[in-house]
Formats: C-alpha cells, sequence, structure tokens
C-alpha cells in the first residue's frame, strides 16, 4: 500500500526519514559496542548521555543543515561535556564512521533525494582535528543553549537523538525522534525509529524484523514500515483498530523515575476494567498506541513540578494523532510544544486509542486520584483546545 498524494512536506519528510534512519544506524553500532561507563557522561540532573547521543545528534544535524540551513533545531544535547573529553569525542566520531562506513554509497556526494548516500566521503571517513571539529559544531547546531533562543517567526525542528537513554543503555527499548514544528509551534512532520521494536507488532514472530519507523504529517495520515526501508512509498498506513480484547493494555515507562507507578495503578482500579501492564522507555510507546500495541499511554511523573520537553513528545503525538488515537495532559488540555523547549503548561500525558470514551474515562480516573490536586495545582491558568 503507498502514501496518500504529495504535500507540502514532502522535501522535509524525505530529509527527516534518511536522518533519523542514518541515526539510528549510529546508534545501533554503538549499542552493540558499548562501554557502559567509558561511553557515557552525567548530566546535572543525573540522566546519562552516550555516544550513541551525541553522534545521533550530529548525523541529524548534517542532514537538516545541509538541506535546511535557515532551520533551527531544538535538540537535547550540546557539545560542552564532548570538548572536554577528548577520548569521548573520539568515540562520537568514530561511531558515526563505523556505522556509515559499508553503506550503500556512503562516501558518495549530495543528492537532491535525501537518501544514504548525503555523506559525505571528507566528513564521514576522517577522524583528524578538523572532521572532529565539525562533527562537534554539528553538535552545537542542534543545541538552542548554544545558539540561542529562536524567533517566534521561525519554524524548527525539536530532536531527541536517543530517547530512552536508560532503555538504550539496557539495550532494550529507546528511540530517535525528530519533528518540524511551524512558526505557531505546530507538529507539522514528526518521525520515530525504534532499532529494538518488533515490526509490525510487539507481538510478532521471534523471527519478524527488527526495528520499526513510524512517521505522521499534520492531515495526511501516519505510516509505518520496517526501519531499513526508508522510502515512504513502500510504506503501511498507520490506523488504530478497534480494540477487540475485553483487557485494557496500559503502556507505561519503565524507569520509576519517570513515572508515578502507584498512582498508574490506582487510575487502572478506578477504571474497573481487566488491564495488563507494558513498561518501556523513549516515545516506542506512542508508537504502541498507533498500531494497537496498546490502549492506553499514561505518563505521570512523580515530582509535581516535572514539565515535560517537546523533544520527549512532539513526533510521537503527532503519530498517534495522525493514526487516530487522542493525546492530552492529565487535566485534558491539549500537548503544547513552545519553541522554548519546555511543556510549561501542561503536565503529564494520556494518550488513547478513540472509542468509547476512553480518553475522558482515563483523564477523569486521573482527575480522581488523591495526588491529582498537587499536580494540578502546578498547571498555570487557561485552557488549550484539545488536539
Amino acid at each position: 500500500m503507498t502514501m496518500a498524494a504529495p504535500h507540502a512536506f514532502a522535501t522535509e519528510l524525505a530529509v527527516a526519514l534518511t536522518a533519523v534512519s542514518a541515526a539510528a544506524r549510529v546508534a545501533r553500532h554503538v549499542q552493540a559496542t558499548l562501554v557502559p561507563i567509558q561511553d557515557r557522561v552525567i548530566k546535572e540532573d543525573k540522566s546519562p548521555v552516550t555516544v550513541a547521543d551525541f553522534a545521533s545528534q550530529a548525523v541529524v544535524a548534517y542532514y537538516l543543515k545541509r538541506h535546511f540551513a535557515a532551520d533551527r533545531i531544538v535538540g537535547e544535547e550540546d557539545a560542552a561535556a564532548v570538548r572536554e573529553r577528548p577520548d569521548l569525542a573520539k568515540r562520537v566520531v568514530d561511531a558515526i564512521r563505523h556505522a556509515m562506513v559499508g553503506e550503500p554509497a556512503a562516501a558518495a556526494a549530495t543528492d537532491d533525494e535525501g537518501r544514504t548516500r548525503l555523506f559525505s566521503a571528507l566528513i564521514v571517513l576522517t577522524t583528524d582535528h578538523s572532521s572532529t571539529m565539525q562533527w562537534l559544531g554539528l553538535i552545537d547546531h542542534a543545541s538552542t543553549a548554544a545558539r540561542g533562543p529562536i524567533s517566534a517567526t521561525e519554524r524548527f525542528w525539536t530532536l531527541d537523538p536517543i530517547d530512552g537513554t536508560k532503555g538504550f543503555l539496557r539495550r532494550q527499548q529507546y528511540a530517535v525522534c525528530l519533528a518540524l514544528l511551524d512558526a505557531q509551534q505546530t507538529v507539522q512532520v514528526g518521525v520515530l525509529a525504534c532499532p529494538n521494536m518488533p515490526f509490525p507488532s510487539l507481538t510478532s514472530s521471534p523471527t519478524a524484523t527488527t526495528g520499526s519507523l513510524a512517521w505522521a504529517v499534520r492531515g495526511h495520515g501516519a505510516w509505518h514500515a520496517p526501519l531499513a526501508d526508508t522510502d515512504p512509498l513502500s510504506a503501511t498506513p498507520l490506523t488504530v483498530a478497534p480494540r477487540t480484547s475485553a483487557t485494557l493494555t496500559v503502556i507505561e515507562s519503565y524507569e520509576s523515575a519517570h513515572a508515578n507507578h502507584a498512582l498508574s495503578q490506582r487510575v487502572q482500579a478506578r477504571l474497573a476494567v481487566p488491564t495488563s501492564v507494558v513498561r518501556m522507555d523513549s516515545q516506542a510507546k506512542y508508537l504502541a498506541v498507533a498500531r494497537g500495541d496498546a490502549h492506553v499511554y499514561l505518563r505521570v511523573v512523580g515530582d509535581v513540578h516535572y514539565r515535560e520537553k517537546i523533544w520527549d513528545h512532539a513526533a510521537g503525538a503527532l503519530i498517534v494523532h495522525e493514526a487516530g488515537a487522542a493525546a492530552v495532559d492529565v487535566t485534558g488540555r491539549a500537548l503544547e510544544f513552545p519553541r522554548e523547549g519546555v511543556m510549561s503548561r501542561n503536565v503529564g500525558v494520556v494518550a488513547t486509542v478513540r472509542e468509547d470514551g476512553l480518553l475522558e474515562k482515563v483523564v477523569k480516573a486521573v482527575q480522581g486520584d488523591e495526588d491529582f490536586a498537587r499536580y494540578a495545582a502546578t498547571v498555570p491558568s487557561g485552557a488549550s483546545p484539545k488536539m
């Protein structure tokens, strides 16, 4: 089955698919050769950042800068920690080089189609000082910390180079996440690469393809394909199917630091239907809802003052929406994706398939929880329309 008619973001989608797929190849290479202690640093918030985070961000920035030089990127990382550690910088560049060598025409010159061969021999195949500086510069190209704020008249991309770093370190689920937002801060294009997620579903046979690629364009639907296939014309539509099981599958964050698991259990009890729970890291959870692996995604962090970041949700939320599901915060507000990067007007996330008022039931169950008032008290007043 093929994609619908061409749309205004066809070029952006083609480049984004190529960039994210290339970054996923780099991430897979790093995960296969990872030295857990040497290949990571710890940020101020105690979260780990690996060679793959930096290398993936540099690769995506390379493609976006090459094709959309005027576009800004809101990325999670900057190169400061890498510049302070020459050994880490070398591993970042080596990861890019080793992952791309052997790819078809990896060292060829750029063409206009946004395929794998966009990598140039000079940057990919050398590890001299100038090449390393180029790659570190590309990490900073995707960092608002390094480049300053984005103006209200600019469209921008948001990137999480390795979403679910702890899942990555456990060799479980993680994702490379990229989204394009217009000047009104509306997500127009979203792409997720989930290298360890079976295709086409979590229940696929052990011999099924490992690695899933999903994307959406606002108003033009959501699609998915094996990660090895970046051709939009060979994709399968993502459309949420009606639930056939009496059991409601709830998906939530694996890490207790990223989820209030006790609240989630109380919410499930309040729904008064049989439930099963799947826990995984990253925006792969959105893909699970979009393709029917789960019916509810609930994210409520234990810290009531914590605010989500746009790079952790923009791509996945659009894919869920275009697949026919829904995503709001726990107060029922639409998710907002401000260019500053912090979702200050939202708290938590509820994403569900659209059936039998399920979204409203889950939101109501959260709002009936003993802890809800503490969360609601931290949200600025003023409602937003639902997605």
